[in-house]
């Protein structure tokens, strides 16, 4: 018989009896006493509610002692502080006490403060006077003399929701002093208290019914739902009988028995086991025997496996010789090849390198190793970690060389996925390139006399700066107008003009940040835009113009001095450049026209 039959006959067997010995045993016993543990259960669970409703009226009714016997409650009742009611009947008090009614009373039952909480508007309501008399008459027809033991806990009912009404005599925190009042404190056993005692004793529906006189008796019923409805007698406030029903599921309470019905179905599983483990010992037997030899292999001992018979497991050591023999040819191929791509890896210009899945070097070109530190290949690890290295995507990386000199690589990250996960990094020098693209960067954006930008890079950034403005950052225009250049280009030639103009840049540049962008907008006129707000841009105005007023140049015998007139606008979001650049000529108008030299600020 094949090995797939024998094991999956076995097994059905197995199933049959473990599933007939088990329906047997549940049948013929369990059934029945599940039954009556069942019932005993809705019995205790009637117990166990009553029990939790008692905790909760000593709950209410210590929290009642608790703003009863108190010196500020006390001097309350006797007039003797006003702020209480402000400080402690509030909304907040109600809320976080889970309260409905908090009502101080003067021994004759006239309300001194409190009212009701309705939850629905969070508004506190005068309380309903008929239900506060009912249940203070019969609080009195109890305790006929006030004294410090007059504490009457029970349940009741206001506006229609069971609650727990707790009344408690008002003294001081000594509690020496004769009552001068009633506490009354209701706590509803509303929709979120009902639900908390479904969730603890398991249970799908409970509710409090007054009867009024009638007469109730203890049940416990099954109805055709597969529920069991139950209904218990409680006392209520004034000493009449309040029905507690409830409706639980059907839930089988087994526990008693667990041990020993587990025991049985150990046993049984032991029997079944144990037969099976029989069987299993001979193709276990045959398995361990290929396992050996392929540890043989493995240590280089032995060539093939030889195993005789007619099941899977001889088809499966022949598939096995069969790829061991071809993988052993694979290997050598693989160890030709790897020769082959090594050396053409040294013998390249590229920087070349492989790592496994866990970012080990586990090759590299001799031209990798002379670029490649330390410090260098930490900064590339993690340069790789913050890429998406399943798509390929090419990355610049620069580092500096032993003379100090900065090269950058143009780096391919290829996943190899074989036999296991391996990317290749292939990199190529692109300082060359790089240099050229920032000298026709500089060439394009830049004005070659001064070094400054040109208009055509502002035009490049102004959408930035605009983007910046709007999302609350301060940006100024500052537009410079070089004064007597026309003089000077006239009367010293242009070459003295353009060492005047150098000058004026060089002072720019040395009073403005690496952020802040300086462009020579014309033949004598230079524009910033400057990160800061009017007063910041003010300062930085005054002393580019106090060191402009230091620049000599000599020529012809005579010396050149320097000056400027400034403009100065703040940017505004809602802008065109061409608006701005209006205004701010318009500042540098008026600097001009009060004497050149000066500076002249627009709001």
């Amino acid at each position: 018989m094949r090995l797939k039959k024998k094991i999956l006959f076995w097994l059905f067997v197995q199933l049959f009896l473990f599933l007939v010995l088990s329906w047997g045993i549940y049948s013929g016993f369990f059934k029945k006493v599940l039954l009556e543990i069942e019932k005993n259960w809705i019995a205790s669970t009637s117990v166990e509610i009553v029990k939790y409703l008692e905790a909760e009226k000593k709950r209410v009714e210590l929290l009642t002692r608790d703003w009863a016997v108190w010196d500020e409650a006390y001097k309350f009742l006797q007039g003797e502080t006003t702020a209480f009611v402000k400080s402690n009947l509030n909304i907040e008090s109600y809320e976080n006490n889970k309260l409905s009614v908090i009502v101080y009373l003067y021994p004759d039952g006239r309300v001194k403060a409190g009212g009701f909480f309705d939850k629905k508007t969070r508004e506190i309501l005068p309380l309903d006077h008929l239900w506060l008399e009912e249940h203070y008459h019969y609080y009195r027809s109890l305790y006929k003399e006030i004294t410090l033991t007059s504490v009457y806990t029970a349940l009741s009912f206001y506006k229609n929701v069971p609650s727990i009404v707790s009344f408690y005599p008002v003294s001081d925190s000594e509690g020496i002093k004769p009552p001068v009042g009633i506490l009354v404190m209701v706590s509803p056993l509303d929709e979120e208290k009902l639900d908390l005692i479904k969730n603890i004793f398991g249970l799908s529906e409970v509710s409090f019914v007054y009867y009024k006189g009638r007469k109730v008796e203890n049940s416990i019923k099954f109805d055709e739902r597969g529920f069991y409805e139950v209904v218990t007698t409680i006392k209520d406030f004034f000493g009449n009988p309040l029905a507690m029903s409830f409706t639980a599921p059907r839930k089988l309470m087994f526990e008693k028995y667990l041990w020993e019905f587990i025991l049985i179905q150990a046993l049984f599983l032991a029997l079944i086991f144990g037969i099976y483990y029989f069987h299993m010992m001979k193709v276990l037997k045959r398995i361990h025997s290929v396992k050996d030899e392929i540890e043989q292999i493995a240590q280089g001992k032995k060539e093939t496996i030889t195993l005789k018979g007619e099941d899977e497991l001889v088809e499966l050591v022949a598939h096995f010789n069969e790829v061991y023999s071809l993988l052993k040819l694979q290997i050598e191929e693989i160890n030709q090849a790897k020769k082959i791509y090594q050396m053409i890896a040294e013998r390249s210009n590229l920087v070349v390198a492989v790592f496994d899945e866990e970012k080990n070097l586990i090759y590299a070109n001799s031209l990798w190793k002379n670029l490649m530190d330390d410090k260098s290949l930490s900064s590339f690890l993690s340069l790789m970690d913050s890429k998406d290295l399943e798509k390929d995507e090419s990355f610049e990386f620069c580092l500096k060389v032993k003379n100090g000199k900065e090269v950058c690589f143009s780096f391919e990250i290829i996943p190899i996925k074989e036999y296991s996960l391996y990317y290749l990094v292939i990199g190529y020098d692109v300082s060359y390139f790089k240099e050229r693209v920032e000298q026709l960067f500089d060439i394009a954006t830049k004005d070659q006399l001064t070094g400054l930008y040109n208009r055509v890079y502002l035009k490049d950034v102004i959408k930035r700066i605009f983007e910046l403005v709007k999302r609350g950052q301060n940006y100024c225009l500052l537009f410079m107008d070089v004064d007597y250049l026309k003089e000077i280009n006239d009367q010293f030639g242009h070459l003295v003009g353009d060492e005047y103009l150098k000058a004026i840049a060089e002072v720019i540049k040395k009073n403005t940040r690496a952020e802040d962008i300086a462009v020579r907008w014309g033949g004598d006129e230079f524009l910033l835009i400057l990160r800061a707000d009017l007063e910041g841009v003010k300062k930085l105005a005054e002393r580019v113009l106090q060191e402009v007023k230091k620049i000599r140049i000599k020529a012809n015998g005579k010396e050149v001095v320097g000056s400027v007139s400034i403009g100065i606008i703040k940017i505004e979001p809602d802008r065109e450049l061409e608006e701005l650049l209006l205004k701010v000529d318009q500042a540098l108008y008026k600097a001009k026209f009060e004497g050149r030299g000066v500076i002249k600020v627009l709001s």
